[in-house]
């Protein structure tokens, strides 16, 4: 490697990664990394069918290996038949008793009700019911123990067997008609499915068995149980309710007539300590309080009254009093003063004060006032005896009532236990009064119960299998073994440890690739000399045409020899190796061959030339460098062989001789192509890498490790040689979505 680009590997070495170097054609005409990068991130449908495709025939093993699998297993199945019936749970409500006093409620219907149903159907306990209606004997035809096991029961009892899993033995602890039950209801509860029709409250009920009547026997009889056991829940939940009310009637009866008992008692020996009861002093005491108010009425009215005739008197005397008052005696006197106050009064016209006549009368007046004083001294003095006898009347009912007060306190304090057995009386005449009237609604609904489930269409016997269905198992199968291997396929696409596209090549390692060369169906590097001079198109010689033109375009004009390097061994490098010798050679350059692969080399038997003496002479200094030259047959280019026997590592001849080896052959050659053996196996490739002008790094598609790649650059650069580019070889041209001439063909 020449001096003067350094600069280039420093940069590499202190990256750890390898920089592109500088071409400007390159450059110019094709995207950059990122680009690239960015366009293999990208979602490409094509490159997926085609990773599909690579995989076809494990694709096409898996999806018929499968399918036959199901196909068989399915076959191997007994014939089974399935019949349906369908029952609704009924949301509507009775309306003959309030839901409050109902014994048992009607369900409120809801998903977690509609669910719990379903459960109950598919129990063990209402299918041992269903055995015992329609009856043991019946299934046979479906008991375990009457059949003869199928292959399949044989295949997973030998497993079983093997794996000593066998089923133990019974321990008796069961009699042989409840094994047999028991064996019976769990071949019903594997047929049986219960499920509920969408948001509906109808329920379906599918029973498949090997017996077609059966069937349908057992999913009708399922559907019976189910609402018989409904109604009967029902029923003795009403039946335990009133037979527990009849009971607490009775006691509350029982309670109620001792209270009352007590309470008849009670009052008669109070009766015999006080001579009365609190009624009777009660009403006394009522009707004494009524007289004493009366008489206490009365004596104020007449004190008032007597108030009153008293300031008249003392204001304007005894007559103004006979006016007011309404007595006959001195309404009589008042009349007669009046006549002869009006006698007088007519008299005092015509006669003299001292008349005789009016003397009579004066002395008359005087007389009736005399006596009308006298009478209404007796009217006050009436009124005062009045009082009297009232005050006397309010005193004899004031102690009346005190005495009779005081009975009542002290018959109220010896009645307080009359009170509280009173009132125990009341408590139980109430309880026993609610519990008689819910004994009765009770008994009423015993006879009003009725199943929230009816059947809607009962079971009928099927007319034809419903299981197994081969075919559909075997398009199923087909499909999972379809999908299986699709999605391993491309798993192990997308988890390759190799490089797939060039622009994630370009991306990992920072160097540009060159050419993609496509895989070819070749025995022997040697045939693609014969494939390549063959004038019918060929992808592959056309590729190899392109990387000899990014080699002359982009190498400088003194990189003369070519080093083609690989990470591991089968990478392609001897046939890259002679095909790009021959279309150099081809192309008028003066090519030579030199393999440096003395650890294994092929390219010998490939081109079948010898030489008069093998490269280890020269390069002891025993012959000349022309002395190690052939010319393979037909072809254009000169070839130095390894040696028939060539095992010798390079480390023990001098680098420097085979430099001036490179050196003299470039004197005498326009192009010197080297193969050497891969980085990775051997050191001799790291030793020769420094010798040459330019290297070309080759990595097989999908196949080389992207580790191993980047192990196989990081040597080079610790021998300060960085690959000018990459080359991506025996690419599938189908999956490579540059391979837009795969398909291009001309005469």
């Amino acid at each position: 490697m020449n001096s003067g680009e350094n600069d280039p590997v420093n940069e590499f070495i202190s990256r750890r990664k390898i920089e592109a170097p500088a071409g400007a054609g390159l450059k110019a005409s094709r995207p950059s990394t990122v680009h690239a990068s960015q366009d293999a991130d990208r979602a490409d449908l094509g490159r997926i069918m085609r990773a599909a495709w690579r995989h076809k025939w494990f694709v096409l093993a898996c999806t018929v290996a499968t399918a036959v699998v199901f196909f068989v297993l399915t076959s191997m199945q007994p014939t089974r038949y399935t019949a349906v019936s369908t029952i609704m749970l009924d949301p509507r409500e009775q309306q003959v008793i309030a839901a409050q006093d109902e014994v048992v409620s009607d369900l409120k219907l809801n998903n977690s009700i509609l669910e719990s149903e379903v459960a109950v159907l598919r129990s063990s306990t209402m299918m041992g019911l269903v055995v015992d209606q329609i009856g043991i004997a019946r299934f046979a035809t479906i008991d375990p123990a009457t059949q003869q096991p199928g292959a399949l029961e044989r295949v997973k009892g030998a497993i079983k067997f093997i794996l000593g899993q066998d089923a133990a033995p019974e321990m008796g602890l069961l009699s042989p008609e409840m094994r047999q039950k028991n064996r019976i209801v769990s071949v019903l509860r594997q047929g049986v499915s219960i499920n509920r029709l969408g948001d509906s409250y109808v329920i379906q009920i599918s029973v498949q068995s090997t017996d077609q009547a059966l069937s349908a026997e057992v999913a009708n009889a399922l559907a019976a149980v189910y609402i018989k056991g409904q109604l009967k829940d029902r029923e003795q939940t009403a039946e335990a309710a009133t037979a527990w009310l009849a009971a607490q009637v009775s006691e509350r009866r029982d309670a109620l007539q001792s209270a009352e008992h007590a309470v008849e008692g009670y009052e008669r020996l109070q009766l015999g300590q006080t001579g009365t009861s609190i009624e009777a002093v009660q009403q006394q005491l009522l009707e004494l309080n009524k007289a004493l108010a009366l008489a206490q009425s009365d004596r104020a009215t007449q004190e008032a009254r007597l108030s009153q005739i008293v300031a008249q008197i003392a204001e304007r005397g005894p007559l103004a009093v006979a006016e007011a008052e309404s007595t006959g005696y001195l309404t009589t006197l008042r009349e007669e003063r009046d006549k002869l106050a009006q006698r007088d009064a007519g008299l005092a016209s015509s006669l003299q004060t001292g008349h005789p006549d009016r003397r009579n009368i004066a002395s008359e007046l005087a007389r009736y006032d005399k006596v009308i004083t006298q009478e209404v001294s007796n009217v006050v003095q009436a009124h005062r005896n009045e009082i009297d006898v009232l005050n006397v009347r309010v005193a004899s009912l004031g102690r009346s009532v005190a005495a009779l007060e005081e009975q009542t306190t002290e018959i109220s304090a010896s009645s307080r236990q009359l009170r509280q057995l009173e009132g125990e009386a009341d408590v139980a005449r109430q309880s026993y009064q609610d519990l008689l009237t819910r004994l009765g609604e009770t008994r009423a609904q015993v006879e009003l119960q009725r199943a929230e489930a009816k059947i809607v269409n009962p079971a009928q016997i099927p007319t034809g299998p419903s299981a197994p269905r081969p075919m559909l198992m075997g398009a199923f199968g087909a499909t999972l073994g379809l999908t299986g291997s699709l999605i391993v396929g491309l798993m192990f696409q997308m988890l390759g440890a190799g490089f797939l596209q060039t622009a994630q090549l370009e991306q990992v390692t920072g160097l540009r690739v060159y050419a993609t060369l496509p895989r070819d169906k070749l025995a022997k590097p040697r045939q693609v000399l014969d494939l390549i001079g063959n004038p019918a198109y060929s992808l592959l010689a056309e590729r190899i045409r392109q990387l000899r033109g990014v080699l002359m375009s982009s190498l400088p004009a003194r990189s003369r020899s070519i080093l083609l390097l690989s990470s591991v061994p089968d990478e392609g490098k001897t046939t890259t190796a002679l095909a790009l010798a021959h279309f150099y050679a081809k192309s008028g350059a003066r090519t030579v061959l030199l393999d440096l692969d003395t650890r294994r080399s092929s390219l010998r038997h490939a081109l079948n030339a010898d030489a008069p003496y093998e490269l280890f002479d020269h390069l002891n200094g025993d012959v000349e460098l022309s002395c190690v030259i052939s010319r393979p047959e037909g072809e254009g280019f000169h070839f130095i062989s390894a040696g028939k026997e060539a095992t010798f590592p390079i480390d023990e001849i001098s680098s420097g001789r085979i430099k001036g080896m490179i050196g003299n052959l470039k004197l005498e050659y326009d192009v010197v192509i080297i193969d050497a053996p891969p980085v990775l196996s051997v050191s001799d490739g790291l030793l020769i890498a420094p010798l040459a002008d330019a290297v070309l790094y080759l990595v097989r598609w999908r196949s080389t490790p992207r580790k191993a790649v980047l192990d196989g650059l990081s040597a080079l650069a610790n021998v300060r040689v960085a690959p000018k580019g990459l080359v991506l070889s025996m690419a599938d041209m189908t999956a490579e979505p540059g391979g837009y001439a795969q398909d291009y063909s001309y005469y």
